[in-house]
């Protein structure tokens, strides 16, 4: 039976309180908080930290695909879904796509690899990740967070099995975005949420029981996508289900995170699940998806979200928001420079994180050198994954480099089993920077030279989520 091996959760260190939102604009901005992505965030950076945490304790050669799914890809035209696994260092054998244009993707790629999976595929790794955006001051702006869900699927050591699925469609617009537009739109509200959300949330769930002869009381807990509570709980009613049963929607911790959110909510539901546990899962967006989940003795609850919810900040003001979204200023040197060859020259390091051995004596390094400087054996070295923990040794602090979080840490870094690296810091404020300080490497933007967008490991202080 096909069914989800592993899951990893995702959110930015930063968080923004209603009140934030409120001071700004001088009006009513919800309740509670929502995650926000840093300057140097992006879907597809979150994409790969999500995949890193999913990853954990996996033969990374076993992954034999990578869905990429998200409404905010960075690239137009150039598959996102490569350079996430890149940079997570997958075998070139991986089959690798991009799904897309819905806030149902997410759910969209769990049933590709459903299909999929019986086919040849041992496991597929299905990674959610967005960074959407509401103009500033709308209705939407408070809703809306940042953040990305993965799951490996596969048919051994599964931790719950899919039993059932059924789908619906609708051509409705609710909330969308034009090719050429940055902000999200949306038309009367509390229409789309009775006639557009309702309607196919009701019928993918209910189709679902028909398919596979379920009633509302055999399930243990039901994961219901939701734009707003009051929705939630009425298509919860309408469908036979007990408040008990109903997993909260997280809408006033992380807000919205978008085709990530639904796969979120059900990664929240396994960390307390138990064998035998019979889940509903129904995602929506332009229709909806629906499924049936029985958990298996395999099961490992992560506690992965409470983990990750002990490391929030918030963000200081609303303009530094505005900052980080490119909205206000520009903090882009004129001077950014790179080149496809460079890309290509540097990818081992930069993206990959590798490193080499040399075979006479074990010294690790980074640098691009023929001879070993410990032992001086000339062209002996194999080629090794260096590891994303590791210790400062110095580092210096720049205020004077355009970024919206000053000041630019650039710390010298020796990392664990072997290798030293130079690596811009990142989510630190610089009064808590110290030589040896434990810290992690975190896959994040560099820059935008060259007219495309230049990835690079960073590191951060360690964070009990682990690393990402």
């Amino acid at each position: 039976m096909v069914g989800i091996v592993s899951y990893g959760v995702y959110l930015p260190s930063y968080q923004m309180p209603a009140e934030v939102l409120q001071k700004a604009w001088g009006k009513p901005a919800g309740k509670g908080t929502k995650v926000i992505s840093s300057y140097d965030e992006d879907s597809l950076t979150m994409a790969v930290a999500a995949s890193l945490k999913c990853l954990a304790d996996v033969d990374l050669q076993k992954v034999d695909a990578l869905y990429f799914a998200s409404t905010t890809p960075p690239y137009g035209e150039k598959m996102n879904a490569s350079v996430v696994a890149t940079a997570l260092d997958l075998g070139r054998h991986a089959f690798t796509m991009d799904i897309g244009s819905s806030l149902r993707s997410g759910s969209n790629a769990l049933k590709v690899a459903l299909d999929a999976v019986p086919s040849g595929s041992s496991n597929i790794l299905i990674v959610a990740s967005d960074c959407r955006l509401a103009e500033p001051g709308t209705y939407l702006e408070p809703f809306l967070g940042d953040g990305a869900t993965a799951l490996l699927v596969g048919k051994d050591n599964t931790i719950a099995e899919i039993t059932a699925h059924h789908s619906v469609f609708d051509g409705y617009p609710d909330v969308w975005r034009k090719q050429d537009e940055r902000f999200l739109r949306h038309d009367d509200v509390r229409y789309s949420r009775s006639e557009d959300y309702a309607r196919n949330m009701k019928e993918a769930v209910e189709g679902l029981f028909v398919e596979g002869g379920f009633k509302p009381g055999d399930f243990s807990k039901a994961v219901l996508f939701s734009p707003d509570p009051r929705s939630h709980g009425i298509l919860a009613k309408s469908l036979g289900l007990t408040p008990e049963q109903v997993q909260d929607p997280l809408l006033d911790r992380t807000g919205i995170i978008g085709s990530g959110h639904g796969l979120m909510m059900l990664s929240a539901t396994l960390d307390q699940a138990k064998p035998d546990d019979l889940i509903l899962f129904a995602n929506y967006g332009d229709g909806a998806d629906a499924f049936a989940l029985k958990v298996t003795d395999a099961i490992e609850n992560k506690g992965s979200l409470s983990e990750i919810e002990k490391e929030r900040r918030s963000i200081s003001s609303y303009t530094k928001y505005l900052s980080f979204r490119e909205l206000v200023g520009s903090h882009e040197p004129s001077t950014t420079f790179s080149a496809i060859p460079l890309l290509r020259r540097e990818e081992e390091l930069s993206i990959r994180l590798h490193g080499k051995k040399c075979r006479e004596c074990g010294t690790v390094m980074t640098l691009d050198i023929q001879t070993c400087p410990h032992c001086r054996t000339a062209e002996e070295f194999e080629d090794i994954k260096l590891s994303k923990k590791g210790k400062i040794v110095t580092y210096s602090q720049e205020y004077y480099y355009p970024t919206p979080e000053p000041p630019v840490t650039m710390a010298v870094v020796d990392l664990e089993g072997g290798g030293r690296i130079l690596a811009q810091m990142t989510d630190s404020t610089a009064d808590e920077v110290k030589v040896d300080m434990p810290v992690e490497m975190t896959f994040r933007k560099l820059h935008e030279g060259g007219g495309f967008i230049n990835y690079s490991w960073k590191c951060r202080p360690v964070r009990e989520g682990g690393s990402g």
